[in-house]
């Protein structure tokens, strides 16, 4: 071997670079070994064996390494043998670990009231299912479209057993002003709106970013059982209600198969 001083000081330096690699450590065994340095072949090649014992020995750059395996008086197959880990300390029970299956998280209870002052609480619709639509109040135009586009759908929704909520970030006040120009005594939209200007009802759906302290669009289908079976949580409204309706069918349908 030519400069051998210049070679162990970068095989040293890719094992550096990749320490728990088989070929560099293979490399480094080798140029000590042929360098003249048994004690540092030997302890690069004893964390070669340990690292790897399922090498291919025909390869080039292990088939090499068998007069070093000769000189430490090891077999021709030098590999060590793999030994199964046996103590891998204690194991929980599963049962400690959560179900087995997933199962759909109970939906936080709420008690709101809309623009007059109306209560409605999750509690008092157990039975039924909803749709829990949370958006960022009448300032939001294109919460006013999600709105819009979810009111001609009600009356689908509720045939299916399904009722329309929206809870807005607005004001009892701020609810009134959304129908300013209409007559009061209207239905403007075919399912009531609610407020939660605290914005507590939103953190509890998680329909909040933390980071940026701000509330989120979200959507949510909630079982007759009180369970969240669907969401969506996004900076953008969720605009595809048909799609919401035939969703929430099929998996409120699975409940009632064997």
């Amino acid at each position: 071997m030519g400069n051998s001083e210049e070679a162990i000081k970068l095989a040293a330096s890719a094992v550096k670079s990749a320490p728990e690699q088989a070929r560099p450590l293979a490399a480094q065994a080798y140029i000590l070994h042929e360098a003249k340095k048994p004690a540092e072949a030997k302890t690069a090649f004893d964390h070669l064996r340990r690292i790897a014992p399922g090498l291919d020995l025909s390869v080039t750059w292990f088939a090499r390494l068998a007069p070093l395996a000769k000189s430490l008086k090891l077999p021709a197959d030098w590999r060590q043998v793999q030994v199964e880990v046996q103590d891998m300390g204690q194991r929980p029970k599963l049962d400690t670990l959560g179900p087995f299956r997933w199962e759909p998280s109970a939906a936080p209870a709420f008690s709101l009231t809309d623009r007059n002052g109306k209560p409605f609480a999750l509690d008092q619709y157990r039975g039924r299912s909803v749709v829990l639509i949370f958006y960022l109040g009448k300032g939001c135009p294109h919460c006013m479209e999600q709105l819009n586009a979810f009111d001609p759908m009600a009356t689908e929704f509720e045939k299916k057993g399904i009722t329309l909520l929206a809870v807005s970030t607005d004001t009892a006040q701020g609810l009134r002003d959304t129908f300013i120009g209409y007559d009061a005594k209207d239905r403007h939209f075919n399912f009531p709106l609610l407020s939660d200007p605290s914005l507590e009802t939103f953190r509890k759906y998680r329909a909040y970013d933390d980071f940026e302290q701000t509330p989120l669009h979200g959507t949510f289908l909630i079982d007759p059982a009180g369970r969240v079976r669907w969401q969506e949580i996004s900076y953008e409204p969720f605009m595809a209600p048909k799609f919401l309706l035939e969703e929430s069918t099929r998996l409120l349908a699975q409940e009632q198969t064997p």
